[in-house]
């Protein structure tokens, strides 16, 4: 899978580093993500990179035993009200380009 130019090549190659194997490997394990106090980051972006690149953790994270599906259900809901909210404030796509283009 991936590109197969020599650079390309190269790249796959390449050892990471020890940092990025120890939290892909935490990752992986656990599900959950590993943040440092200087990471630019957060774990939302850390997630969504993971993802796209097709990683999965092995279990899951053992924190959600500790909150009740209820209680799971409703953040979910605020979320999806919130970006329902946020996106209905958001000004069409078409009309927002200048008449230049």
């Amino acid at each position: 899978i991936g590109r197969d130019e020599p650079l390309w090549r190269e790249r796959q190659a390449m050892a990471i580093p020890d940092t990025l194997a120890e939290k892909l490997a935490h990752f992986r394990s656990s599900g959950r993500i590993v943040l440092s106090s200087d990471e630019l980051f957060r774990d939302a972006s850390w997630f969504a990179v993971l993802d796209g690149q097709g990683e999965r953790p092995g279990d899951h994270n053992p924190l959600i035993e500790f909150v009740g599906a209820e209680d799971n259900l409703r953040q979910l809901a605020m979320l999806r009200a919130e970006i329902a909210k946020t996106a209905a404030a958001m000004p069409p796509l078409l009309g927002r380009r200048s008449a230049s283009t």
